[in-house]
């Protein structure tokens, strides 16, 4: 539920229509044959949105390292209608992400939301969790967000239009005891994309729209993948 409420969400700013408008034929009709490109679309909420733009006959670009899950996630959307392009992409790699937007392009040129999924976390005090868990997860929560920012800003200004989607997290305004660098990152990319919005509005590109989406906890992947130095499970408070 949350992620078919986060795709609608994104689907619905792009075309300033009612965010709590259910999904249906009318949906459908708006977002079939747009171009969605998904960074961080191997697992979570990024596949959760990228299944479900495909069921609505998308153009779906699936970006993150895991090929294999990519290529998994393109036969679904496949089968049910859509179409999908799998770009192995590093997001804290800027070269990665930068051919990323070329063969997003090349494939359907032109891109109508570039939404920023990928994110990492490590949980344990922020004095014992290793200098490198920390330094990655800002490479890729923060730097990663940032090089996909600015490859969508630059097409997207050619073009005229388009939505940026960068996720955030509840965490950058209530920062949460034993995720210190990952609050500080969600913090961070919260700022970014705020000025980054005020700096279009200024500029007169009405037509480009930022939007950073704030979910609480989701039961996802990355709960598990995260580095976890607590010495504890994680665990379900409901």
């Amino acid at each position: 539920m949350i992620r078919r409420l986060i795709a609608t969400a994104v689907v619905s700013t792009l075309l300033c229509s009612c965010a709590t408008s259910r999904p249906g034929t009318a949906l459908q009709h708006k977002i079939e044959g747009k171009t969605y490109l998904i960074a961080g679309a191997s697992s979570g909420l990024g596949r959760g949105v990228a299944e479900d733009l495909g069921r609505y006959k998308a153009n779906v670009v699936l970006a993150a390292r895991r090929t294999e899950l990519l290529e998994e996630i393109a036969a679904i959307i496949h089968k049910n209608g859509g179409k999908a392009q799998v770009v192995t992409t590093d997001v804290s790699n800027p070269d990665e992400v930068a051919n990323l937007a070329r063969q997003a392009l090349l494939a359907y040129g032109k891109i109508d939301v570039w939404i920023n999924m990928a994110g990492v976390g490590a949980i344990g005090r922020t004095w014992e969790i290793p200098d490198a868990d920390q330094v990655r997860l800002i490479d890729v929560n923060l730097k990663g967000v940032m090089y996909g920012s600015f490859e969508a800003i630059d097409i997207f200004r050619k073009q005229g239009s388009g939505v940026l989607v960068n996720l955030g997290s509840v965490d950058s305004e209530v920062p949460h005891a034993y995720q210190s660098a990952y609050s500080a990152s969600k913090a961070a990319v919260r700022s970014f994309s705020l000025t980054l919005g005020q700096e279009l509005r200024l500029d007169h590109a009405r037509k480009i729209k930022i939007v950073v989406i704030e979910p609480w906890a989701v039961d996802t992947p990355f709960w598990i993948h995260a580095a976890n130095y607590t010495g504890k499970l994680q665990r379900r408070l409901c």
